[in-house]
């Protein structure tokens, strides 16, 4: 119940009976008799004091609200707020305690009032409408987890962590405080506040397509979230031991992740406003290895039912703090657990391989993304003072951005504009599961590569669209060439196809990303002289020589057809440019045989 509205507690004992009721139950009257004597005994008690009943019932308590001044954004004792919102009063929210939930992935996790505050929130609940993994729910019928389970997994780590390393922590100059700590968890919580519909659908091919000279990300949404979250709720940081303004900087940063060239900035000069190895928790620039991931490697392979090993919980619980030879202080883990930290990363390459990448997945998007860039134009969503604002606008308007999650999909259907039949035509396909269809993948060769490189230095149109224009030139010879089979068949545009350069890797391109992490030995932690660097990169070829793969990333090229009736002059004009490219092997048509290429691809650089 809300704490502005509680009741006064009521005891449960149980009512002790009076001395006459005692001698009524012994007496020879009637129970009807008895019944009357007594409520006309409590009918003459009423007469000469105040109602029983009115006393004994719980009192309802209000909390006075804060008393705004709508000139301003602080009350009368200067604690901030936000301006009321439209139509009510702005109660201030109560300082909140710690809550238990129960996690599918986690158990049982522990939250405390901080981070429930700023879950209570619409900007926060909105993640309920953001399924994580975006449309493998409908490849995948169990991954239908949404942001908001994951945000919690994310915090409850990232808590988890900074608690383990701070017990181990054996040199003074890397403590951390409890307030620190907290940071930390929010931004663990706030990291995704900035996804928008579908994900990365909407973040890397959407927008890029509606805002072509907006240059914004789902980092910085989160950071305009949070902000947002936090003056129009009316939270007050203070109430929970942090300083609003400079931890609210922190978290940010927290959450946007430190530039490799700000890192070495930093590190030259020394000049990281708090702990160095607090900004790599969340979102780890360095090695890419941090509590994020480790929370959706293990849900989304929940989810979807891949196969990992259980390593997760040795790697956090044997990470220690560790001065490194570069005389910096790092996450470090024991030499004995290189082999867990490549599978980490390994499970990313499964879950890019078989999930977010999977041919299915990525037609339902390239359908959802023609979808929205035609509805961009009509589309309009609520946002401050009630104005309406574009698809591409809302990203800089909070208060929309509010509103915008998965269901926009509903507001493409309810729309009576004419000019979004052509998005509704889409849709019902969507429904029907007539999909664009993927024609052909094959791997990238290293010609295709160097071609698409030339072609980006020369600052020409980009690759794909050269490949398209490749395609329907070999489909226009066909036609002409066979006119039995192809003849009937349409003019195929640059439209009707999608060219897609695949990559699926570890984490750090075609990097191992091993060498970016860094390992002590046990013996040397505690036993080494005080400041004296025990952590180093290694070489992980030498450690588990035959774990490591000889490549860390494969690519593939992929061609997608949007309309039914060109599918099978796409695929044979497909196979005739496969052919003309250096060592490019026959396309790939089904699931089964994608899968079996790519994986006949990866077992052949080992």
């Amino acid at each position: 119940m809300d704490a502005w509205l509680r009741k006064d507690k009521v005891s449960t004992e149980p009512t002790k009976r009076k001395p006459e009721d005692a001698a009524d139950a012994h007496s020879p009257r009637s129970t009807s008799q008895r019944k009357r004597a007594r409520n006309g005994g409590e009918s003459r008690q009423k007469a000469e004091s105040p109602p029983a009943a009115a006393a004994a019932a719980p009192t309802l308590h209000f909390a006075t609200p804060i008393p705004v001044s709508f000139g301003s954004d602080r009350t009368d004792s200067g604690t901030p707020i936000s301006i009321a919102p439209p139509g009510g009063r702005l109660w201030h929210p109560p300082k909140k305690g710690t809550k238990t939930f129960n996690d599918a992935v986690h158990g049982r996790i522990d939250l405390p009032g901080a981070v429930v505050a700023l879950m209570d929130t619409p900007q926060f609940q909105r993640l309920r409408k953001l399924k994580q993994l975006g449309l493998c729910y409908h490849v995948y019928p169990d991954a239908c987890h949404n942001r908001f389970e994951h945000s919690l997994g994310v915090a409850h780590l990232a808590a988890r962590q900074v608690h383990m390393l701070r017990s181990k922590l054996n040199d003074p100059t890397a403590a951390v405080s409890d307030r620190d700590a907290l940071c930390v968890q929010l931004a663990g919580l706030c990291h995704d506040l900035g996804h928008g519909p579908f994900s990365h659908v909407f973040d890397g091919h959407v927008m890029p397509v509606i805002a072509p000279q907006d240059d914004w990300t789902h980092e910085e949404g989160s950071a305009m979230m949070l902000e947002y979250l936090i003056t129009s709720n009316g939270i007050n940081l203070q109430e929970y031991d942090l300083v609003p303004d400079v931890d609210l900087l922190f978290i940010k940063e927290l959450i946007e992740g430190v530039k490799p060239d700000e890192v070495k900035k930093r590190d030259k000069d020394k000049s990281w406003p708090r702990q160095r190895w607090l900004y790599f928790v969340v979102n780890n620039t360095e090695s890419g290895l941090d509590v994020d991931k480790l929370d959706y490697y293990q849900r989304d392979c929940f989810f979807t039912g891949i196969s990992m090993r259980s390593i997760y919980s040795n790697l956090m619980d044997s990470a220690e703090v560790t001065k490194c030879d570069d005389g910096q202080f790092r996450v470090c883990y024991p030499e004995k657990y290189v082999e867990d930290v490549y599978h980490a990363f390994r499970t990313r390459f499964d879950l890019h391989h078989k999930v977010y990448q999977h041919r299915v997945v990525r037609a339902l998007e390239y359908m959802i993304i023609d979808a929205l860039i035609i509805a961009a134009k009509y589309v309009r969503v609520r946002g401050r003072g009630g104005a309406s604002v574009s698809l591409s606008d809302s990203v800089r308007d909070p208060e929309a951005y509010t509103r915008l999650n998965d269901s926009i999909i509903d507001l493409i259907w309810h729309c009576d504009n004419p000019a979004l039949e052509p998005a509704r035509d889409i849709l019902r396909a969507f429904e029907r599961r007539d999909l664009y269809r993927c024609v052909g993948s094959c791997p990238l060769t290293a010609s295709v590569e160097r071609s698409a490189e030339r072609a980006q230095e020369r600052g020409e149109r980009k690759y794909e669209l050269q490949v398209k224009e490749e395609i329907i030139d070999h489909a226009k010879e066909l036609q002409e060439s066979d006119a039995g089979e192809f003849a009937a068949t349409e003019p195929i545009t640059v439209d009707d196809l999608e060219v897609e350069f695949m990559s699926v890797h570890h984490g750090k391109k075609s990097r191992n990303p091993v060498d970016f992490v860094y390992f002590f030995q046990k013996s040397d932690v505690g036993t080494a002289p005080h400041n004296k660097p025990v952590a180093r990169r290694i070489r992980s070829e030498d450690k588990i020589p035959a774990t490591l793969p000889k490549s860390f990333m494969a690519r593939s090229v992929r061609v997608f057809c949007k309309k039914q009736g060109h599918r099978t002059l796409v695929t044979a004009a497909f196979r005739r440019w496969t052919a003309e490219e250096d060592g490019c092997s026959s396309p790939l048509g089904s699931l089964s045989q994608a899968n079996e290429g790519d994986e006949r691809f990866y077992n052949s650089q080992k």
